[in-house]
C-alpha cells in the first residue's frame, strides 16, 4: 500500500507521485532525479499538460543545459506575449551539469520564486542532503525515478492497464514482459496497441497478447536508426517506407523512439564508465559479447549525445500529433517521412 500522502510530499517515488498527481496543486519547482526515463517522461507530460491547460500552449519555455543563468532566470521571471495567464511552465532535461554550475544561484532563486512559474529540473543525480534539495522539499517537491526490477513488470504492466480502463491478465502481462524486455516505453506501447486491439472487450489475456505483441520488426528498425546515424536521409526514407507497407506499420514511431532511447541510454552510461555486462542488462540484451549487443553499442557510436538528446523532441513532438490529431494511413506516412528527415539533418 501506498502511504496516504498528496503529491506535494518531499522525497517521493515516481509511482506515487503520478498516481496522486493535482493538476490544479502546482508546486514552484519540481526536481525529477534518477534512471528511469520513463518515469521522468510520464511526470514531464503530467506538468506540461497542468500548465498548458492553465495557460495554453505558448506558457512552455523548454531551456538548454549550455543556457546561462541569466536566460534561464529571465524564463522564469518573463511572462510570454502569448501566454493566457501569469502561468509558466519552465523545463530543463539533462540538468546535471548545469545544476552543478549554478547551484547557488538556484538556491538563492527558490528563496523567493517567480508568482505563477513553475520550474522543472530533469537529472541523473540528486544529493537530498544538499541545500538546494532542502530549498527544493521546502516549497516545491523532488520525485525519484527508480528503475524496476524484474520482478515488478507484471503489477507495473497491470497498472498501466488499468489506467486505460483494461483488464490485463497475469498470465498475458508475463508474456508481454517476456516478449518485450524492460523497457519501460516499449512494455507501454504495448499495452497501449493491446488495448487498441481489443477494443470495447474489459480484458487482455494471453492470446491477445499473443496475437499482438510480437510483431515488432526490430532488425529493420535498426537498419532505419543506422541509417539516420549516418546521416543517409536517402537510405532511411527507403527504410522507413518499406516498413510502412508492411503489417504493424502503426508501430514505426513507437519502435523508433525505442530504439532511440536505447540508444541514448546506451551513450550515457558508457560515458559514465558503465562496463559492456552493465550496459547489456540496461539494454536488454543478453551479455556484453553478444552479437545484438555489438550492434547496438556500433550504432550509439555514431551519435553524439546532444545530438541524441536534442532529437529526441522530434520524436516528442512526432508522439503528440499522432494521438492528438486523426490520421489517415497516407498522413501517417507523411509525418512518418517528415520525422525521419528532421532526424537526418
Amino acid at each position: 500500500m501506498i502511504a496516504a500522502r498528496a503529491a506535494g510530499a518531499p522525497g517521493m517515488n515516481a509511482q506515487e507521485f503520478i498516481s496522486r498527481f493535482n493538476p490544479a496543486g502546482l508546486k514552484p519547482v519540481y526536481a525529477v532525479h534518477g534512471e528511469e526515463r520513463y518515469f521522468a517522461w510520464r511526470i514531464i507530460d503530467l506538468v506540461r499538460k497542468a500548465v498548458v491547460a492553465q495557460a495554453g500552449p505558448n506558457s512552455v519555455h523548454t531551456a538548454e543545459p549550455k543556457d546561462s543563468f541569466t536566460d534561464f532566470v529571465s524564463a522564469l521571471r518573463t511572462r510570454s506575449l502569448f501566454a493566457e495567464t501569469d502561468r509558466r511552465l519552465v523545463l530543463m532535461e539533462d540538468a546535471d551539469d548545469f545544476i552543478q554550475k549554478n547551484r547557488e544561484h538556484l538556491e538563492h532563486y527558490l528563496e523567493s520564486p517567480s508568482p505563477g512559474s513553475v520550474l522543472l529540473l530533469s537529472c541523473r543525480k540528486w544529493n537530498g542532503s544538499t541545500r538546494l534539495a532542502k530549498a527544493v522539499d521546502k516549497i516545491g517537491v523532488s520525485v525519484e525515478t527508480r528503475r524496476l526490477y524484474p520482478n515488478q513488470l507484471r503489477a507495473w504492466l497491470i497498472e498501466e492497464a488499468k489506467r486505460l480502463d483494461k483488464r490485463l491478465m497475469t498470465d498475458a502481462a508475463d508474456m508481454i514482459a517476456e516478449a518485450t524486455g524492460s523497457d519501460l516505453f516499449a512494455l507501454h506501447s504495448e499495452i497501449e496497441k493491446l488495448s487498441c486491439y481489443v477494443g470495447e472487450e474489459q480484458k487482455i489475456t494471453k492470446d491477445d497478447a499473443a496475437a499482438v505483441c510480437n510483431q515488432a520488426r526490430p532488425y529493420e528498425i535498426f537498419e532505419l536508426t543506422d541509417a539516420v546515424g549516418r546521416h543517409d536521409a536517402r537510405k532511411a526514407l527507403s527504410c522507413a517506407r518499406e516498413l510502412l507497407k508492411g503489417a504493424g506499420s502503426e508501430r514505426i514511431l513507437s519502435m523508433l523512439a525505442w530504439q532511440w532511447r536505447r540508444l541514448w541510454a546506451a551513450k550515457k552510461t558508457a560515458a559514465a564508465g558503465g562496463g559492456p555486462e552493465q550496459l547489456a542488462s540496461l539494454l536488454g540484451v543478453r551479455g556484453g559479447s553478444s552479437y545484438p549487443f555489438k550492434l547496438l553499442m556500433g550504432q550509439a557510436e555514431r551519435f553524439t549525445e546532444d545530438e541524441l538528446r536534442r532529437k529526441e523532441r522530434f520524436l516528442v513532438q512526432a508522439d503528440i500529433e499522432s494521438k492528438t490529431t486523426s490520421m489517415t494511413g497516407d498522413a501517417y506516412g507523411r509525418m512518418i517521412e517528415t520525422l525521419v528527415i528532421r532526424l537526418c539533418s
